[in-house]
């Protein structure tokens, strides 16, 4: 039990080092917002460009369901 206190409070001791420490002015949950900003992007752009072209098959065939 002795021994566990020990390896936690080292642990504890380890994360406090300047090395672990959060960067300054900038907020932790930053790259993760962008990430999902632009993955919401790239699939808001495929989908346009696929339902484009299903439509210009549909025109060009002359099968729209006019």
């Amino acid at each position: 039990m002795l021994e566990r206190r020990i390896t936690n409070q080292i642990m504890l001791e380890d994360a406090n080092t300047p090395d672990l420490a959060p960067v300054e002015g900038k907020p932790a949950g930053i790259e993760a917002r962008s990430r999902g900003s632009r993955a919401l992007l790239l699939g808001a752009y495929t989908f346009l460009i696929l339902w484009g072209v299903a439509y210009l098959v549909l025109f060009f065939t002359d099968r729209l369901p006019v």
